[in-house]
């Protein structure tokens, strides 16, 4: 009785599927725990953020009940509202920079050219988009809304505030002790300092709805390609 031969190049074939299968399954799983990794990075920005603005509100609160004018401390509470808003965006937008590099990395920076109209001096790495970010002051609600937007896939629609006017009382009260451009001195009350906090407040919210959605449609695209 002869002895069956054995197809080498048919057991190849199928080791090179299965392994090509199991190579298909492990960038799924990569891809999942880079998710987790994002999750782990937002979660403590989104808590110290909540907790930095209960500790502001206690100040708001002692403002809203004093009869006198306090100026200076209207001043220099809506100063901080506005620089735990701008450390939350900018600690986000440098997480979110991150995992989209991940996903794409030349995609990605095509599309941060794109956006910030850089026809010239293009960035050409995730590594300089990144350095770019970690730069640039981003303080502005409006065009924070634009840039989430388009670069993250998020659907705000509204920043709740008017972003032209907060940042001329941030940069007069920050570098000019108070007076504007014509040297007018910018007068705050504690009513301004309540509605930017409640209207900020909104926005993070509407955000951290945002960064739900964005992980789980991340989630879904992963359970669709590698299920």
């Amino acid at each position: 009785m002869e002895n069956e031969e054995i197809d080498f190049d048919e057991f190849d074939k199928e080791l090179d599927s299965i392994m090509s299968k199991l190579n298909h399954l492990f960038q799924g799983w990569n891809k999942l725990l880079n998710l987790l990794d994002l999750a782990e990075e937002l979660e403590p920005k989104l808590h110290e953020t909540e907790n930095n603005l209960n500790e502001i509100n206690v100040l708001i609160e002692f403002i809203k009940n004093e009869g006198t004018d306090k100026n200076q401390c209207c001043a220099a509470i809506y100063c901080s509202i506005l620089s735990i808003f701008e450390g939350f965006i900018h600690e986000l937008l440098l997480i979110l920079n991150k995992c989209e590099t991940s996903k794409d990395e030349a995609s990605f920076v095509n599309k941060v050219n794109h956006f910030e109209n850089r026809v010239r001096n293009k960035f050409s790495s995730a590594s300089e988009v990144f350095d770019f970010y970690l730069k640039k002051t981003v303080n502005n609600p409006d065009k924070i809304i634009l840039l989430f937007n388009k670069l993250f896939g998020f659907n705000l629609k509204d920043s709740y505030v008017d972003s032209e006017k907060i940042i001329k009382y941030r940069n007069a009260y920050t570098h000019r002790n108070g007076y504007d451009g014509e040297h007018k001195k910018l007068s705050l009350s504690a009513t301004d300092v309540f509605d930017l906090y409640q209207n900020l407040y909104k926005l993070i919210s509407e955000i951290s709805k945002n960064i739900r959605a964005y992980l789980d449609n991340h989630i879904n695209d992963i359970y669709q390609i590698y299920d």
